[in-house]
C-alpha cells in the first residue's frame, strides 16, 4: 500500500481492526481507543462533506486546547479531501485576519466561543465543537448535533481520490518581512518523512508518545502519523498551559517511551535536575531534540537522568515537511565536539553546500541546498517568494526537478554528516575573521555559566557581538569573569563586545529564541554589563 494515496482513512480502518480497544489518543479529559477514533473521525468527516466541503477547500482550525477532540477533526478535514490549515492563536488578531484572508477558508472550526470573528468581521461559517457535539453557525442560524445524532446520519458515502500531489495542509510561518507565509505540504511530502522517521525512531505499536506540539507547530504531524501508522498511543499534553515539571510526570505516570521537544524544553529540564530525580523516566527510550541547536554539555546532562534513552538531533524546516536530517548520537554521555552534527540527509533526497552555485569544498562552510520528495509545492498564493528558495538547473545536473536553498550555513564532518552553523544571515566580518554566531552560541554554551544565552550582531556598536543572557541561580559572574573564562575556550575575536543580563529569554510560540525580538531591542546600557 502507497504511504500517501487514501492512507490515512485506511490505516485507521485497519488499525480499529487490529487494535480496537488500545487507547489510540489521551489528553486530560478525553481518550478514545482506535475504534472509538475513527468511528469519531468517519462522524466528523462525514459532517464536513454533508455541510458542503470538498476536494481542495481550505478548512482552518482555531483551538485554544490541543485535544484529542482537535486531531480528530484534523484527521477528518484531510479524509475530506480538503486542506488543513492550522490558525496559530498566539498571533495578533491583524495576522490571523491576513491568514483567514490569504487561504479562504470554507470554514473555520474552534473549539472556544469568543468576539473574534465577529470583531475582525470574519464572513465564514464556523463549526464549534465541544465535548457534546457539533455547532454550525451562520450569520443567521446556529445549528447544532449531538454526536450520538451524528452517528450514520446523512452518511454521502462519497470516497475522495487523493493524489500523492495533492495539498495536504498550509502551514503558515512569519519570514523575513512578518507577513505570513503559507508552506504547502503534500501527501507525498509528509508521508516519505513519516515512513523514514517511523523506521529510524523505532515506532511500533507498544510505542507511547508523549506529544508536546501545538497544533499549529509542524512537528505535530509527525507525533500522529508516527504514532497511528504504528498502532501506538499518543498522550497530548498542551505546553502552553503545562509546565515542563507537567512533562515530567506526565512520563512518570504514563511509562512513556518516545520524547519529541525542542531544545528551551530540554534546557528547562536540566535545570530542574534534582526535582527529575523524585521522578521515574527511565520507560523513555528515545529522546529526540530539534527546531534548533542543542549542545552536547546539555545532552550529556539528559543522559544522566534518562538512562536508557536514545539521543537524536534532528534538522528540518517548514517546508521540508517537518524533517530532512536525523543523527543518533554514538554516546550521550561522551560528546567530544563542540557541535552536534544533525546527520545525514532522509534516504531518497541530496543535500549540497554551496557558495554560490559552486559545490564547496570538505569540511568548509557553505548554504545547504535539499532536493528530494521532502520539499515543498511552494508557498500559497506567492509565486515571488515560491520562485526565490526553490530553483531548477542546478549547475547542470538535468535530473533534478526542484531544489530548496534553506538560507541555513552548514559544514559536513570527517565522517560525512552536515552539521549546523548558523542561519545565513548571522554570518559575519568582524577585525577580518569570518564569524558564525552559531559558533559563538556553542562556545558560550560550553562554559556552562547561564542557564540560556543567545548572541546578535548589534549595527549601532560598530558590528559588535552582543550577548543576550539569563544567570544561573545563584551564579552572578561579573563580566571580567565571563570573559576569563571565554578567554580560555574561545578565539578573542569571537568573544561578545556587549553582554545583557536578561530575567527570561523571549521565545517563540514554537520555543525558539526569538532572535528578531532581541535584534530590534534598544539597548539599556544602564544594564549592559
Amino acid at each position: 500500500m502507497m504511504y500517501y494515496t487514501n492512507s490515512i482513512e485506511m490505516t485507521l480502518q485497519e488499525k480499529a481492526i487490529l487494535f480496537p480497544d488500545k487507547l489510540a489518543l489521551k489528553d486530560n479529559i478525553l481518550s478514545y481507543t482506535y475504534k472509538e477514533f475513527y468511528m469519531k473521525v468517519t462522524i466528523f468527516e462525514n459532517y464536513l462533506r454533508v455541510n458542503g466541503i470538498r476536494k481542495n477547500d481550505r478548512v482552518t482550525i482555531y483551538c485554544n486546547e490541543k485535544t484529542v477532540l482537535s486531531i480528530v477533526a484534523m484527521i477528518s478535514i484531510m479524509n475530506a479531501g480538503a486542506i488543513y490549515v492550522p490558525l496559530n492563536n498566539k498571533l495578533k488578531d491583524e495576522s490571523i485576519l491576513d491568514i483567514i484572508n490569504d487561504c479562504d477558508p470554507k470554514i473555520i472550526i474552534t473549539d472556544t466561543k469568543n468576539d473574534f470573528f465577529e470583531n475582525c468581521k470574519v464572513s465564514r461559517d464556523v463549526v464549534y465543537m465541544s465535548l457534546d457535539g457539533l455547532e454550525y453557525i451562520t450569520e443567521t442560524k446556529n445549528v447544532f448535533h449531538d454526536f450520538n445524532e451524528l452517528v450514520g446520519k446523512n452518511n454521502t458515502n462519497a470516497s475522495c481520490e487523493i493524489e500523492a500531489s495533492d495539498v495536504m495542509y498550509i502551514i503558515y510561518t512569519s519570514g523575513s518581512t512578518g507577513k505570513p507565509k503559507g508552506v504547502m505540504i503534500t501527501y507525498e511530502n509528509l508521508f516519505s518523512v513519516i515512513k523514514w522517521r517511523e523506521e529510524a525512531l523505532g515506532f511500533n505499536d507498544k510505542t507511547r508518545l508523549l506529544s508536546l506540539s501545538p497544533l499549529y507547530f509542524d512537528p505535530i504531524f509527525q507525533e500522529v502519523f508516527c504514532s497511528l501508522y504504528a498502532g501506538a498511543t499518543i498522550y497530548l499534553l498542551d505546553t502552553n498551559h503545562k509546565s515542563v515539571l507537567d512533562i515530567i510526570k506526565c512520563i512518570d505516570k504514563n511509562e512513556i517511551t518516545k520524547l519529541i521537544c525542542v531544545p528551551s524544553i530540554a534546557k528547562i529540564m536540566i535545570t530542574l535536575k534534582e526535582k527529575l530525580k523524585k521522578y521515574n523516566v527511565s520507560s523513555v527510550d528515545t529522546f529526540v531534540t530539534g527546531g534548533s541547536a542543542i549542545f552536547p554539555d546539555d545532552i550529556m546532562c539528559l543522559a544522566q537522568y534518562f538512562v536508557n534513552a536514545n539521543f537524536f538531533n534532528g534538522y528540518g524546516l517548514t517546508e521540508t515537511a517537518v524533517s530532512a536530517f536525523i543523527y543518533k548520537i554514538p554516546d550521550p554521555n561522551c560528546i567530544q565536539t563542540v557541535m552536534i552534527p544533525i546527520g545525514k540527509e532522509m534516504p531518497g533526497s541530496t543535500a549540497y553546500i554551496l557558495a554560490g552555485e559552486k559545490e564547496v569544498k570538505d569540511e568548509e562552510i557553505g548554504e545547504l541546498v535539499i532536493c528530494g520528495p521532502n520539499i515543498m509545492k511552494g508557498y500559497w498564493n506567492n509565486q515571488d517568494e515560491t520562485e526565490r528558495v526553490l530553483k531548477s538547473n542546478f549547475i547542470g545536473k538535468s535530473d533534478i526537478d526542484s531544489l530548496l536553498y534553506t538560507g541555513d550555513m552548514v559544514k559536513k564532518d570527517a565522517y560525512g554528516n552536515f552539521i549546523f552553523v548558523c542561519r545565513k544571515d548571522d554570518q559575519i566580518k568582524i577585525s577580518g575573521y569570518r564569524v558564525e554566531l552559531g559558533d559563538v552560541d556553542a562556545y558560550i554554551n560550553k562554559l556552562q555559566i547561564f542557564e540560556d544565552a543567545c548572541n546578535i550582531v548589534n549595527n549601532d556598536e560598530g558590528k559588535k557581538i552582543c550577548c543576550y543572557f539569563v544567570y544561573k541561580e545563584n551564579n552572578l559572574l561579573s563580566k571580567k569573569e565571563i570573559i576569563q573564562k571565554c578567554e580560555k575556550l574561545m578565539p578573542g575575536y569571537m568573544i561578545p563586545g556587549i553582554w545583557i543580563p536578561l530575567e527570561q529569554m523571549p521565545k517563540l510560540p514554537n520555543g525558539k529564541i526569538d532572535r528578531k525580538f532581541l535584534g530590534n531591542l534598544k539597548i539599556d546600557y544602564a544594564k549592559v554589563l
